[in-house]
């Protein structure tokens, strides 16, 4: 199962943009995370797996942890 997530916050609730997130539809793809409000493209992430690893890497990134 494919995972769609922020790659800033990591959220997964990252649909495509519309107007009223300020996006014209038809012209450009961007998605708009309903988290953080980022919009661009969100990372795609195959096995759950992955996924939880990245939200690991986040929540070390916010404590001021190094992240190899």
């Amino acid at each position: 199962m494919k995972i769609s997530a922020c790659p800033k916050c990591g959220g997964k609730d990252i649909p495509q943009g519309n107007l009223r997130d300020g996006i014209l539809t038809g012209y450009t793809v961007k998605y708009v995370c309903k988290d953080c409000d980022y919009q661009g493209m969100p990372f795609i992430f195959d096995p759950e797996k992955e996924y939880n690893i990245f939200l690991k890497c986040i929540k070390k990134e916010e404590k001021g942890e190094m992240v190899l």
